[in-house]
This record gives structure tokens, C-alpha cells and sequence, in this order.
């Protein structure tokens, strides 16, 4: 799908690229391409840090059931209303133990994968597990990214808030057709 014609922006170029795979991904499982596609450019900045990140198109942390290579990236978590950036050491390892157990910082890890439509694929399964859903069950795109934000998808303040004003600026809806 060709959201811009003549895309001229990165922006535009941006969700040219990836709308059919998100599309594809969000088939039958109760997220909103428009949420994906806000998702994907927000956790990359458009797709400037695909590359850094390893494939990880959207955050996604590489924890202790995470059977894959991990990447330490630098990150910035909100918690308890407290902004704490965790510096990363920009290297891949093996696995979350491996990783541990050279000392690395478990919050800097984040899930490696093959390709974009590896990690387009495996955010899908994520949003599948139980705890996302009430996110699969809600209609709109609002309540969508107010749920993932109340979930516990990403520790941002005003995640919800970044993805709303991404669909609007973009026109994004036109994908949940």
C-alpha cells in the first residue's frame, strides 16, 4: 500500500516502506495497523536506529525467556515517574545470560533479529500474550495506544499521547481499511 504518492519526506518514505508488512502482520490478531505502524516509528525514529538496534523495529526487551541474541543499547526508562537513562554497550551476545554474566545491565537488553520482517513477525506474537489483551479487544486506535501504554508496553510517559499525535499527523487510520 502507497499511503504518499511522491513521497518526498522521510517520514512519508518511511511508512511507504513498511505498510504492507505491518499490514499483513496485524491480520486476524486485533491490532490496528495504524498503532503498528505509529509503534514502529516511534521506537525507531522513522527508521533511523533499525540498523543500531539490531533489527529491533520496536523495543522490544530481550529478557530471560527470550531464546536469542540480545543487544545492549543505550536506553532511557520511566519509572516510578523518574526518567533514568541506562547506558548500553552497543554489543550483541549470545544470549540475556550470556549478557548477565559479562555484567551487563539486563534493562540495556534488548531482542536481535534477522531481518525487519523477523521483528515486524515477533512483535505481533508479543502482542498476543495475555497481558496485551485488552489492547487486541479495543476498537479504536485511542484506546489502543492508551492500553498498551496501561499494560506496560514501554516505561515513556505520554507513549499513548506520541502514537495518537503520530496516526493524526499521518493520516494512518487509512491502514486499518
Amino acid at each position: 500500500m502507497i499511503l504518499f504518492e511522491n513521497a518526498k519526506t522521510k517520514q512519508e518514505k518511511f511508512f511507504n516502506s513498511y505498510a504492507d508488512d505491518i499490514i499483513k502482520s496485524c491480520k486476524d490478531i486485533g491490532i490496528l495497523p495504524s498503532v503498528k505502524a505509529a509503534q514502529m516509528a516511534c521506537e525507531t525514529g522513522y527508521g533511523d536506529s533499525i540498523k543500531t538496534a539490531a533489527n529491533n523495529c520496536f523495543g522490544v526487551k530481550g529478557g530471560k525467556s527470550w531464546g536469542g541474541r540480545v543487544i545492549s543499547n543505550t536506553t532511557r526508562e520511566t519509572i516510578n515517574g523518574k526518567s533514568i537513562l541506562y547506558m548500553g554497550t552497543g554489543k550483541i551476545y549470545n544470549s540475556y545470560s550470556d549478557a548477565v554474566s559479562r555484567g551487563v545491565n539486563p534493562v540495556t537488553l534488548f531482542r536481535v533479529y534477522n531481518s525487519i520482517a523477523e521483528s515486524i513477525i515477533d512483535h505481533s506474537k508479543l502482542l498476543m500474550h495475555d497481558r496485551f489483551k485488552p489492547v487486541r479487544e479495543a476498537k479504536t486506535s485511542e484506546e489502543q495506544t492508551r492500553l498498551l501504554e496501561s499494560c506496560g508496553y514501554a516505561t515513556a510517559q505520554n507513549y499513548n499521547e506520541t502514537l495518537d499525535w503520530i496516526i493524526r499527523k499521518y493520516n494512518l487510520k487509512r491502514l486499518d481499511i
